[in-house]
């Protein structure tokens, strides 16, 4: 009623009603209100905002059964390995003809990037060991590229020459050597 005092209690109470209705409902149908389908190869974490690329089955730089490495030599800690270069790179190698307007990147954003270890593990659905579905995550298309399926994190390990892991069969983060060919998804703030 115009003049009166909000009710945000009331007004919070109906909102988690709803939220919860809408996950029974998503449950029952096998889904999760958790993730936005971009529809353009991304799906948004609502939990989040992040919005992650989704993984093909193509051959594209997409695909489930590519891996990357995080440097290019043993002991090195510059970040010039497959996932920079060729996966990163492909996904933001855009470019301009007019000095204004960038095209060419993917989904319409040239921000992507590696996720943190603990963006990473945000997006399973339980943490190591309790994790009891495999893949432990329900972010839409997950295409599980094999039984060893480490995802490789922007997050260094204390040994530079070291990154975090984790494992999307178990939920299990690890600590890889930089040249180690790992599995990536790309990561960007929705906004």
């Amino acid at each position: 009623m115009l003049g009166s005092t909000p009710d945000t209690a009331k007004c919070e109470s109906k909102f988690s009603t709803a939220i919860l209705i809408a996950d029974a409902v998503a449950a029952s149908k096998g889904t999760s209100c958790r993730w936005l389908d971009g529809g353009d190869g991304t799906a948004t974490d609502l939990n989040s905002g992040l919005q992650w690329a989704l993984k093909t089955d193509d051959g594209s730089v997409h695909d489930k059964d590519n891996s990357y490495t995080w440097n290019t030599t043993a002991g090195g800690t510059t970040p010039n390995g497959t996932v920079f270069t060729g996966y990163l790179g492909t996904l933001n190698g855009g470019v301009s003809a007019d000095g204004v307007t960038t095209t060419g990147c993917f989904a319409g954003h040239c921000d992507w990037r590696l996720p943190t270890v603990e963006e990473l593990r945000g997006i399973l659905d339980a943490q190591y060991p309790d994790c009891t579905t495999i893949p432990c995550t329900t972010i839409p298309g997950f295409i599980r590229p094999g039984f060893t399926d480490f995802y490789w994190s922007s997050s260094t390990y204390v040994a530079t020459d070291n990154a975090w892991s984790v494992s999307f069969y178990d939920g299990y983060p690890e600590i890889h050597g930089k040249t180690t060919a790992d599995f990536v998804r790309g990561v960007r703030t929705d906004s």
